[in-house]
């Protein structure tokens, strides 16, 4: 402790010595970043580290520093000069080539090119390996003056940027680039899954159909690959050639061989340590052109090299010691790359951001949570809308013909207790239109206002066309909060809506869409049992819409919860809730998969996958139909299919893990394929 103190001091006179030269502006700076380092926010820079940064010149990546905490993303080298380069190769040669080899190929030490680097392959992960060395190996500490480590840095960096690009793993050398106009015709492709849900308009639909309902019961396994990580699988793979692309939980990805399962590269970002709510969970990639697109759990957009592996570009998009980070598939349209932020439990405030494709640079920013003097605003009491939360934390969809993205948005913040935050809380729980070449606002439908369950809406935006000619634009939407709705997606005008569950919270809907409260059904002190549970009636599990049946298949929950109200307090984890919510005795604990009439909502057939009254959450992964009239989904660790037509059972398989994800389906040559998640696992199944 005293030798902490002993170096704020001298970090804090280092810093007005430096301010007193350079002025008031970099005294600010420097004196805020030596209490983060105080404050335990900028674990990986040392004292001494933070006393050479202090001393100079600003350095351009100090205000990406001052907003991620996180030295890791933003320090890079300060001079990339060649005669930088030269220098750190001249000391390369001296200090390092005889254990790592002429131009760090190899030697009796490990190539520091042409690989992922097992502590990162980032400036400050090679300027720290360089620092301080590995204990336990034979990479020493160099004790080096810091611009000649800083040399090295730059050198090697010269080598890995000439070696980023190597040929293609011989098996994706004729990978064939998948454009934007392949993307918006992704609803015809279906020898390929080339988006998170398959195509633009979120159908999970497969034309496919030699997997149908007189073969499937003769489905069986063909390969099975494991991916070991410390969290379950949720990935969604993206099916492009015969190859498949998986994220792993910890945000790392692996191309798979569609054919045998075999792994064709790896890549696993350094991924700096994260407090989420629910898990470390990954969804998948969004794939344009021969680039893969990776968020992270530290909240980062990645763009990797599909034919290789090899990291392109590496974006920061917000604080993740802040409660931010990104669980979901991003979304490619265009020249862009969409995703939406995480961490609705903490007190953040959520985003939607499009990226250039190309580059990484950000084109524009859509907060859910409207700013003073914004529109929507005046919903939020106070300051509230701050820390209002609304992740917009799943997958969203596109309309190329009306040119807007459709996105949901989560729960405010703190959740259960609205008392301070008076008002609708606008865009909470809500469906945004956005003007995808802008991210302006078009529309938005609010489900429900105000909310105190921790009803997210965040479920996938599902859109067809109403019959006729032409036929209205619609948008299908079962919702957490029990309802089903059906808007019209160029206006956002409600047309219809009904439950498709329990619900005791509502009276019904008025004839704009808005919920009519029931009297008492909010949380309190003494507990307040409500239909459906705070999981809700479904959740982020999803749905298919099939045109051959016109049925909207889904995964339902039938549960109540007693919801508690208490004052909001932060746990120790750092998120922030005013209540608890937990399930009675006799509230139900049903899930099943439901088919629902897609234009009006009712009730075809369902299939009961299980029953567990009184406790909480199964294992469950979404539903998945095709035009051999057969939906796949999940009921623990079986891997099921039914009837399209009827919810009848036609074949199942244990998968000897819980199902956490969603079916895809495609061809190997020429061969309908499916495959599935499960557990820490890969699964692949066929007819032969």
């Amino acid at each position: 402790m005293r030798r902490s103190r002993t170096a704020v001091a001298v970090a804090l006179a280092l810093a007005l010595l430096v301010g007193a030269v350079f002025g008031i502006g970099a005294l600010r700076w420097r004196t805020h970043l030596v209490w983060l380092k105080a404050a335990g926010e900028l674990p990986e820079v040392e004292w001494t580290e933070l006393g050479s940064i202090v001393a100079g010149h600003a350095p351009h990546y100090l205000p990406e520093l001052l907003s991620t905490h996180s030295a890791y993303q933003s320090i890079i080298v300060p001079d990339t000069s060649d005669a930088a380069i030269a220098r750190g190769k001249a000391g390369f040669e001296r200090q390092c080539g005889s254990c790592h080899g002429s131009e760090a190929r190899g030697a009796s030490a490990p190539p520091l090119v042409g690989r992922t680097l097992r502590h990162g392959d980032g400036d400050w992960a090679l300027f720290t390996a360089i620092s301080r060395g590995f204990a336990g190996t034979t990479m020493p500490a160099l004790r080096l003056p810091a611009e000649e480590r800083w040399n090295l840095v730059a050198y090697l960096r010269s080598l890995r940027l000439t070696t980023s690009d190597p040929s293609p793993t011989p098996r994706l050398a004729g990978f064939t680039d998948v454009g934007p106009d392949r993307l918006v015709a992704g609803r015809a492709d279906s020898a390929n899954w080339l988006s998170y849900a398959g195509a633009y308009d979120s159908w999970r639909y497969s034309r496919l159909s030699q997997i149908d309902r007189s073969s499937v019961a003769r489905l069986r396994p063909l390969w099975i690959r494991q991916l070991p990580g410390s969290e379950r699988l949720e990935t969604l793979p993206l099916a492009a050639d015969g190859v498949l692309f998986v994220t792993t939980p910890e945000s790392g990805v692996r191309a798979l061989d569609a054919e045998s399962g075999a792994v064709l590269w790896t890549y696993d970002p350094a991924v700096r340590p994260v407090t989420v709510c629910c898990g470390k969970v990954n969804r998948g990639l969004a794939l344009l052109g021969h680039t893969l697109y990776l968020a992270t759990l530290d909240a980062r957009l990645l763009a990797i090299d599909a034919r290789s592996g090899k990291k392109l570009w590496d974006v920061s998009s917000a604080n993740p010691k802040q409660g931010y980070s990104f669980t979901s598939a991003p979304l490619a349209v265009g020249d862009l790359i969409l995703i939406g932020s995480a961490g609705g439990e903490n007190p953040t405030r959520g985003f939607i951001d499009a990226y250039d494709a190309n580059t990484g640079e950000r084109r524009w920013r859509f907060y859910t949570i409207p700013e003073r003097g914004k529109p929507g605003n005046e919903t939020w009491s106070g300051d509230s809308w701050k820390t209002g939360g609304g992740a917009p934390w799943l997958t969203g969809s596109y309309d190329p013909a009306l040119g807007l993205v459709y996105w949901g948005v989560g729960n405010p913040n703190p959740d259960f207790n609205g008392s301070g935050r008076l008002g609708d809380n606008l865009y909470t729980c809500s469906v945004v239109a956005l003007d995808v070449k802008t991210g302006a606002l078009r529309w938005h439908f609010q489900f429900t206002p105000h909310d105190e369950f921790d009803w997210d809406s965040a479920q996938t935006p599902v859109l067809v066309d109403q019959p006729g000619s032409p036929g209205v634009p619609l948008l299908l939407w079962a919702n957490r909060n029990g309802f089903y709705y059906v808007l019209n997606r160029a206006t956002g005008e409600f047309l219809r809506g009904r439950p498709f569950v329990q619900q005791t919270w509502a009276l019904g809907l008025d004839s704009t869409g808005r919920p009519k409260p029931a009297p008492g059904a909010v949380p309190s002190p003494e507990g307040s049992l409500i239909y459906p549970s705070h999981d809700g009636a479904t959740n982020w599990w999803p749905p298919s819409y099939s045109p051959r049946t016109e049925s909207f298949y889904l995964v339902a929950l039938e549960r109540g919860d007693l919801y508690f109200r208490s004052a909001p307090t932060l746990d120790g984890a750092g998120f922030r809730y005013g209540s608890t919510a937990r399930p009675g005795e006799s509230t139900g604990g049903r899930m099943l998969i439901r088919a629902l009439d897609g234009l009006t909502g009712d009730l075809r057939w369902e299939f009961e996958v299980a029953n567990r009254p009184g406790r909480w959450l199964p294992n469950v992964g979404g539903v998945l139909s095709t035009a051999g009239d057969v939906v796949f989904g999940a009921a623990e660790d079986r891997f099921l299919a039914l009837d399209a037509t009827d919810g009848k059972l036609l074949w199942s398989f244990n998968t000897g893990g819980g199902i956490h994800s969603v079916a895809i389906t495609y061809l190997v040559k020429g061969k309908q394929r499916v495959t599935v998640a499960a557990g820490e696992a890969i699964l692949t199944f066929g007819l032969e």
